[in-house]
């Protein structure tokens, strides 16, 4: 049994076949809620990166920023992968043979254990360690930027 087959047996089941016949302001509801999703999340991952960066919010401490940036995160981040959970099942053929898409889900998966790892061990240093803060901020950025244009480009191909 190949990746294909199991991805054409989710699209071939009710709730597949029900996503993809359904109103399309349903559809457009999913990638609204994705959408909102993902920009709260890269809101909160900019700000406190541009924090570490030393560029805004230079009176707060990092960990403070950090901490109000992790809710905000977590709640964008499980609103973006719900809905986008829910459109992709809609048509899992079509998606993953869509060179962005595979390109965005290399990125996320990436953002996510940088942000989970390595990004949260620099930021709680980010005073002592201010060049590793720094370096943290910097691919936190380039990671979550690089999912949201990979995410864009999906419709293009």
């Amino acid at each position: 049994m190949t990746i294909l087959t199991v991805l054409q047996w989710v699209q071939d089941t009710e709730f597949g076949i029900f996503l993809r016949k359904s109103n399309h302001l349903v559809g457009a509801s999913f990638q609204l809620v994705h959408i909102l999703g993902f920009l709260l999340l890269l809101a909160a991952v900019t700000l406190v990166d541009l924090r570490l960066l030393g560029v805004a919010l230079v009176k707060e401490t990092p960990a403070r920023i950090v901490g109000a940036g992790n809710k905000l995160l977590g709640i964008g981040l499980a609103a973006a992968v719900l809905s986008g959970t829910l459109i992709f099942l809609a048509g899992p053929v079509r998606y993953s043979s869509n060179e962005f898409f595979q390109l965005k889900m290399v990125l996320l998966i990436a953002a996510v254990l940088f942000q989970a790892s390595l990004f949260r061990v620099a930021s709680r240093h980010a005073v002592e360690r201010p060049v590793a803060g720094k370096l943290a901020a910097v691919v936190s950025l380039l990671l979550w930027f690089g999912v949201g244009i990979s995410g864009r480009g999906i419709g293009f191909i």
